[in-house]
């Protein structure tokens, strides 16, 4: 929770006034997921905005999560559930200030040969999913909303760094991994998102550290004004983004332009209720009740304690 003064040229972003470091943790390697950000790094809107913003991937939406709780980073990505597991769970000194996926990009794929087009079709299939994962947890949420005994779907566990090949090898029917990840095998597969089947939660997040949100709010304004601009960006320019996205994680551009492309029918504006980011209490509720009853979360929290959208609107 750095606070230097900038010495920039007459002129510079930010000259005469503080300049606050931020380090803003990834919820995994470099992603088109993270695309806004690097977006907004690289046109400089962190730094008009008076930031020095480091980006770091991470290990996981855990690992961010703890990172923020710790003052290790002051703002990251974070899944819903994660946040909402670590604040009712451990009282971790989080915050969600703006919401980045208006939906959950979780997905089954399933090979297209075999013509499956709803959970419902699932029964007797192979399904391969990541143990141990918010994945693993609400599956069976998934198959409950559509009616699917969980017993007549055929369950086993998979890295997912092996999902892609498992799949388009045969060795399974269908996989339950982030449908993004898919991106540019979508002539093969078919994504279910879950979404669109009853499954309508929130995805990923941006929180912070309390005690950094308390002693800068003009910094998370300003952070989240940058971002959200990001994410305006991205809509309107994704094989540019997917470029930068592909630079920065040193990856193929080719797969980063369409992943960045699937990405952002979940960034969805026209969900946000008052504008980009920001957040509905009575869908924050629906994600608290799911995240209890399949997830890792031990009791319910008011939702005051887990999310504002006070740093994008001025309003709580």
């Amino acid at each position: 929770m750095l606070v230097a003064a900038c010495g920039g040229q007459e002129g510079d972003p930010g000259q005469g006034e503080d300049t606050v470091s931020i380090t803003f943790s990834l919820d995994f390697a470099y992603d088109g997921l993270h695309s806004p950000f690097v977006v907004a790094q690289e046109k400089g809107w962190y730094d008009e905005a008076g930031l020095d913003v480091t980006i770091q991937p991470s290990g996981g939406s855990q690992d961010s999560l703890t990172r923020i709780a710790t003052g290790a980073a002051e703002l990251g990505v974070v899944s819903s559930s994660v946040a909402l597991t670590g604040i009712a769970n451990e009282q971790h000194p989080v915050k969600v200030v703006s919401m980045l996926l208006q939906h959950d990009a979780a997905a089954t794929q399933v090979r297209k040969e075999l013509n499956v087009s709803t959970p419902a079709e699932l029964v007797g299939h192979t399904v391969a999913t990541p143990p141990a994962s918010a994945l693993d947890q609400f599956f069976p949420a998934l198959l409950d909303l559509n009616d699917v005994d969980l017993a007549e779907v055929e369950q086993i566990a998979i890295n997912p760094a092996a999902a892609k090949q498992t799949l388009l090898g045969g060795q399974v029917d269908a996989t339950n991994i982030f449908g993004p990840v898919f991106a540019d095998v979508l002539d093969q597969v078919d994504n279910l998102y879950w979404y669109e089947f009853g499954l309508d939660i929130y995805g990923s997040t941006i929180s912070a550290n309390t005690d950094f949100l308390a002693e800068n709010p003009q910094a998370v304004e300003g952070f989240l004004a940058a971002s959200m601009r990001g994410v305006e960006y991205v809509m309107d320019n994704p094989d540019e983004a997917g470029e930068l996205i592909a630079e920065r994680a040193e990856g193929d551009p080719e797969f980063f332009r369409a992943e960045v492309e699937e990405f952002l029918q979940f960034y969805d504006p026209s969900a946000a209720p008052e504008g980009p980011g920001t957040m509905d209490e009575a869908k924050w509720q629906d994600t608290q009740e799911l995240n209890v009853e399949y997830g890792a979360q031990e009791r319910e929290v008011s939702l005051d304690e887990v999310y504002t959208n006070e740093f994008l609107t001025g309003q709580s």
